[in-house]
């Protein structure tokens, strides 16, 4: 089953925003080592695509630009580095995150775990250690720190949208 790309406008099925090629030529150029066969590398873009959507979605700017788009772009709305993205592009930015995320499942990244360990809310270290736990702490999906990065100029938190937090108050975390 060949790859169907998002490209900006809103392609019905897409189930990914970079083609094998473009893959295959970061892939070399960073020095990782890919399976030999394009469906296999194309099965490592889709799981990567899924892992976006399902993951990084609700922390965007903006909103899809239409309810039959597979995919978190194109998005209407959206701001990153100070610059409107235009609600028909595809950002590199993205492109690039759908591939990091593609090389840490290709090396052994299960995106389907979850997070079992409750939320740390505290801990004090006065003579003795001491941890607290936030109430109602909920599994989560693994997070991919390449991804993350890749994606930051696109969420509300650096667009300050929807109130102040550590990422957007020059805390270190």
């Amino acid at each position: 089953m060949s790859l169907i790309i998002g490209d900006g406008s809103v392609v019905s099925g897409a189930n990914s925003f970079v083609n094998d090629t473009d893959f295959l030529a970061f892939a070399a150029s960073t020095g990782y080592t890919l399976p030999t066969t394009a469906a296999e590398r194309e099965a490592l873009l889709r799981k990567a695509f899924l892992f976006i959507n399902s993951t990084y979605e609700q922390r965007l700017a903006g909103v899809r630009v239409s309810s039959e788009q597979t995919g978190i772009f194109p998005r209407s709305g959206c701001y990153a580095y100070t610059y409107e993205v235009a609600s028909n592009a595809i950002p590199t930015d993205l492109k690039m995150a759908q591939m990091a995320a593609a090389l840490s499942i290709n090396d052994g990244a299960n995106v389907n775990n979850s997070k079992t360990d409750p939320a740390l809310s505290g801990f004090k270290m006065v003579g003795v250690y001491e941890e607290t736990y936030q109430a109602g702490s909920q599994t989560v999906l693994p997070e991919f720190p390449a991804v993350t990065r890749y994606l930051k100029p696109y969420t509300r938190r650096a667009n300050r949208i929807g109130g102040l937090g550590r990422e957007n108050m020059g805390y270190i975390g």
